[in-house]
């Protein structure tokens, strides 16, 4: 039987996905489990229909970052757009870092996608996998790619 509490919580999120407004489940205190982590401008976070976002972080300081229909994330992935140019923090680049995944993929538990690449349709990333080029449609990538 479902408690009037996760049933509130469930629409809410769902409310919050479909408007984009992520931050808000936070300050309503729904366990971070259930929705991502926005670090940067969260108008560089475009996601398509249907997209399962579980607790990703997604670092938007760099560029955009662009996710198909029907994909879907494990737990503790890492979006990264930020670099350092420098040792300074302050040296950051804020554009041109974009990152693009497709539709009907599946980026399983603790991936970290770095800014730049591409990730075609219908690809399958590994858990714990590091993507640093592009991956073409229907790949499977394990480990460092």
């Amino acid at each position: 039987m479902v408690s009037l509490k996760d049933l509130i919580a469930w629409h809410l999120r769902r409310f919050c996905r479909l408007m984009g407004v992520f931050r808000v489940l936070q300050f309503l205190g729904v366990p971070s489990l259930y929705y991502p982590l926005i670090f940067g401008d969260s108008d560089r976070l475009h996601t398509g229909k249907q997209v399962e976002l579980s607790n990703t972080l997604f670092n938007t300081i760099g560029g955009h970052i662009f996710v198909g229909d029907n994909t879907f994330f494990g737990h503790n992935c890492m979006v990264l757009t930020g670099k350092h140019l420098g040792r300074s923090q302050s040296e950051v680049v804020s554009e041109g870092n974009d990152i693009r995944i497709g539709a009907r993929c599946w980026i399983a538990s603790g991936v970290i996608i770095i800014g730049g690449v591409t990730i075609g349709d219908s690809c399958l990333i590994a858990a714990g996998s590091i993507v640093t080029h592009d991956v073409p449609d229907t790949t499977t990538v394990k480990g460092k790619y």
